[in-house]
């Protein structure tokens, strides 16, 4: 599945990279974006933490239970 802020997500990835820990510093915050690539499709979770380190994104494809 192709979803078109793939491409912003990956964008993030090269200045995490080169800045992450002046990133981390400033903003210290770990966000978590749900994205469906239509309405009645199974969205898709990405994960950007820059709260610890030089920052990290991922991509979560498994469904996430939000309220266990």
């Amino acid at each position: 599945m192709t979803i078109k802020s793939a491409d912003i997500f990956e964008k993030m990835r090269p200045a995490l990279e080169t800045h992450g820990k002046d990133i981390v510093s400033k903003v210290g915050a770990v966000f978590l974006f749900e994205i469906k690539p239509n309405k009645d499709a199974e969205p898709v979770y990405y994960s950007v933490d820059l709260k610890n380190g030089n920052g990290k994104l991922k991509l979560l494809i498994h469904s996430i239970n939000l309220y266990h």
